[in-house]
């Protein structure tokens, strides 16, 4: 995210500026995000999510989601995921269903654009998660359908159509996002397993 687009989602958050920007609620949603994740001094995968999630949106903030979405993103505090992770949820199973009405020609390539970018939100979100494990390989072992999703994102987005990727892997998206719930289960295993022991050659 850009200072400039930093400095108007500030504004508008604090001081009501009139603007596009400010106009999209979702951004306003997503710079309320960032402010909590500032105070609680949370850095790591969630934080990088949330700053390519509002560089992505100030760019195309012409662009409207759904109302439905909006209320799952924002108004998340039953929810063990924050606005950002239930936000990439809902743009991977829905792509460019998640926004409103016909857009115009600019509009269109907006929602092109957003939906190219899902698989590398994903795997850049999902490789952050496994990066704050004991054991590097637990994540893949314990959430197959997460390396199997990973796998296929680096070797088959930029011969893929995204939209056609995403679609492909509903249910195993579907899958992970319920599993990551319970992130503090999974790395608490993983903090227990045995740490793998090295081989000594022979004198």
């Amino acid at each position: 995210m850009t200072f400039n687009q930093r400095l108007t989602i500030y504004l508008c958050l604090f001081l009501g500026l009139n603007s596009t920007l400010c106009a999209n609620e979702l951004l306003e949603c997503l710079g309320k995000e960032e402010t909590l994740l500032h105070q609680k001094k949370v850095q790591g995968p969630i934080y990088q999510l949330n700053q390519n999630l509002i560089g992505l949106f100030s760019t195309h903030s012409e662009l409207k989601v759904e109302s439905n979405i909006l209320r799952e993103s924002c108004e998340n505090s039953n929810s063990k995921l924050g606005t950002s992770v239930i936000l990439l949820k809902n743009m991977a199973l829905g792509r460019g269903k998640i926004f409103v009405g016909n857009a115009s020609t600019a509009g269109s390539l907006g929602k092109k654009d957003i939906v190219q970018a899902i698989p590398g939100l994903l795997f850049d979100y999902f490789s952050g998660l496994q990066s704050l494990a004991k054991d590097p390989h637990c994540l893949d072992q314990e959430m197959p359908k997460l390396l199997a999703i990973k796998t296929k994102i680096k070797y088959l987005e930029s011969e893929s159509n995204s939209d056609v990727l995403l679609s492909q892997e509903t249910a195993n998206i579907k899958s992970i996002f319920t599993q990551i719930e319970n992130l503090d289960k999974i790395y608490e295993k993983c903090s227990k397993r045995p740490k793998p022991t090295s081989k000594s050659g022979a004198n």
